[in-house]
């Protein structure tokens, strides 16, 4: 009995202190995380509807069936800096993450000391006295620190981590999505730009053909010097018109290259083919799920929770933080016998601490940590917001844009029977020449006018595809990761 109540009386408190230890960190994780506050009164639908038809969860340029826009994007997973570089984001939060996830576990240091002693110099001993240094002496040790989660400190920590892994995660995916939009703009407007400069092609030769009539009605006095220089001037005002669109055209042309990683250069495209306007977009989804599924609002959202965790983490520096130290070590004057475990030592330290006073800098922590939540909070919110107008926007400018086409179509057919009819006058003899010079502005406009709404017809699809995501922006992502590492290995 006696020797039972020693062992007792030995472990008990030990056995104590692990079970209290247990039931404490039981209660970790006490504060519950809060969410976001949804939009109040979110729509049920969009007040503009949406076009009819299934909404493709794909790669949504392949919609346009245009092998160059295809190839083009394709490459720019591989090679455009900004996905590569918000990929280098993402593996450092990434780590970042892994890092956090060691709070799991104790920390574990090895540690060996030697020493020896001995006199300075070299004197001469006195007789029958020896003055050799002392035995070498090593003492090795291994501690294990671990500290207790009592208030879920650590856990929030980890968490936080983990939603801005999740938010550069969404980072990257809207990286993607906004380069491949980004990519199909610049290179439709290249189209636009190369349609462009072959109508100026057409209509200075055009003017010039022109010029050549008057001036030979001139000099035979048919036409007056008013109609010469009108002439002059419509075709000096053409060739203006086709260099301000050649100037254009490079400076587009190099935005191109450099969205594929490559330095300046023109003709990356050759020559462009005609704009997909039957391409249509469709979005059937209620507002809520097709909002959610953005990545601006995904990452907007981790953010928030990731905020909400700092603040937990500030909460739990107002309680004690308990910490078990275990260390076991050893010593003797030879390697061997110091780590043979007959010579070693072990010992079992709890401790605990616990801020008394440290001049209002905990409470200003998490005063800081509490702002920052409520800041995000109004940000998610206005990204939700955001979402929603952009979507509307663009259902709207793609519902739209069709008629405006349509009316630039009729209007390029009405002006150019003006001008045919201006010319023939003209030539009879019934007018002068300025019906002419409107007649010739009035048709370049439109046409021009019609190329552009072509191409903002396609854009507006273009931005009603950038303002949902989809599944595909997973494997991109994976795609775009791989790219980063397998170039950062090759430097």
């Amino acid at each position: 009995m006696n020797h039972i109540n020693r062992i007792v009386k030995k472990y008990f408190p030990h056995a104590l202190l692990i079970a209290l230890t247990f039931v404490i960190v039981g209660c970790a994780g006490w504060r519950q995380e809060r969410t976001a506050a949804p939009i109040a009164d979110m729509p049920e639908r969009f007040i503009n509807a949406p076009p009819a038809g299934e909404y493709l969860d794909g790669e949504w340029w392949k919609l346009f069936n245009d092998p160059v826009l295809d190839q083009l994007i394709d490459t720019a997973f591989d090679s455009n800096l900004t996905i590569l570089a918000a990929a280098a984001r993402l593996d450092q939060y990434q780590a970042l993450a892994n890092a956090s996830q060691a709070s799991w576990f104790p920390t574990l240091t090895f540690g060996l000391t030697a020493s020896e002693s001995g006199p300075i110099g070299d004197p001469a001993p006195a007789p029958g006295v020896l003055l050799n240094p002392t035995a070498p002496s090593y003492k090795p040790s291994l501690t294990a620190v671990y500290e207790l989660d009592l208030w879920g400190k650590l856990k929030a920590g980890r968490s936080a981590a983990y939603a801005d892994l999740l938010a550069n995660r969404e980072d990257l995916r809207a990286v993607v999505l906004a380069t491949t939009t980004t990519i199909a703009r610049v290179y439709y407007t290249i189209i636009e730009l190369q349609q462009q400069a072959e109508l100026l092609d057409r209509t200075v030769a055009t003017y010039s053909a022109n010029l050549n009539i008057i001036t030979g009605r001139y000099n035979l006095g048919v036409s007056s010097a008013v109609d010469l220089y009108q002439a002059e001037a419509n075709l000096a005002g053409a060739r203006m018109q086709r260099s301000t669109v050649e100037q254009n055209l490079a400076t587009v042309e190099h935005s191109l290259s450099v969205l594929l990683g490559r330095y300046p250069q023109r003709g990356t495209i050759g020559k462009g083919t005609e704009f997909p306007l039957k391409a249509e977009v469709h979005i059937n989804s209620i507002p809520g799920e097709l909002i959610q599924q953005r990545p601006d609002v995904q990452a907007s959202y981790q953010r928030l929770k990731a905020t909400d965790n700092r603040v937990a983490e500030a909460t739990a520096r107002f309680f004690p933080t308990i910490t078990l130290t275990g260390v076991i070590g050893g010593s003797g004057n030879e390697l061997a016998t110091a780590f043979d475990p007959d010579n070693m030592l072990w010992n079992l330290i709890g401790g605990l601490t616990a801020p008394v006073f440290q001049g209002g800098r905990i409470k200003a922590g998490y005063d800081q940590a509490e702002a920052v939540w409520r800041g995000q909070l109004a940000q998610h919110k206005a990204v939700t917001l955001k979402a929603f107008q952009e979507v509307e926007d663009a259902i709207v400018r793609s519902n739209l844009q069709v008629d405006i086409v349509q009316a630039l179509t009729d209007q390029v057919t009405a002006s150019h029977s003006a001008l045919q009819m201006s010319t023939d006058r003209y030539l009879q003899g019934v007018t002068d020449y300025l019906p002419v010079v409107v007649g010739q502005a009035s048709y370049l406009n439109a046409e021009r006018s019609l190329i552009t709404a072509k191409r903002q017809l396609v854009e507006s699809r273009i931005g009603l595809a950038g303002t949902v995501g989809g599944s595909w922006l997973d494997r991109s992502a994976e795609r775009a990761i791989k790219a980063g590492r397998s170039e950062g290995n090759n430097q």
